[in-house]
């Protein structure tokens, strides 16, 4: 049988999504400089300002802490949690975490816990039920952007970002 976290990589890799296991959160940045070398982009990000993320070493990555806006290539934002069921990432917005860096450049890289993981949908309502205040807008995410609209061809990228990269983190 399935882990939990095997179940969400399993399903975020079948909807198109890129995964990458780490020990801890200290070794984020490491793994986003190799993905924007690997991808070809120049070391620079737009970062969430949760505390997480901001306290972070980003040693050779110009990161800044703001939402992102149409120049941006590469956004890194922090999901409050991951179903497992259908591999989707859930956000909840505020001001360290504004939903434009999930939705507005080109890459996105997305860093959830394993115990964040949830099974079903309906645990990640229970979970914000609790959650004071009340998050303006909740995100869920599942996969890059995409569309079949012309000529019935998949295509990447064309409302949102073309890659998502989720990087789970053990503890």
């Amino acid at each position: 049988m399935k882990t939990r976290a095997e179940t969400f990589a399993w399903n975020v890799k079948n909807q198109l999504g890129k995964v990458h296991r780490v020990a801890s959160l200290e070794k984020v940045p490491a793994l986003v400089r190799r993905l924007a070398e690997q991808l070809g982009l120049e070391p620079k990000a737009v970062v969430a300002a949760a505390s997480d993320l901001k306290d972070l070493n980003w040693k050779g990555l110009e990161v800044e802490h703001r939402p992102a806006g149409i120049e941006d290539v590469l956004g890194i934002s922090r999901a409050m949690a991951g179903i497992a069921e259908t591999g989707t990432l859930v956000f909840a917005s505020g001001k360290s975490n504004p939903p434009s860096l999930n939705f507005i450049p080109e890459y996105s890289i997305a860093i959830v816990r394993e115990s964040e993981l949830v099974d079903t949908s309906e645990e990640v309502w229970v979970i914000l039920r609790e959650k004071q205040p009340f998050p303006a807008t909740i995100n869920m995410v599942t996969g890059p952007s995409r569309t079949g609209d012309i000529e019935q061809t998949l295509f990447l990228g064309a409302h949102g970002p073309r890659e998502l990269h989720v990087v789970m983190v053990k503890s």
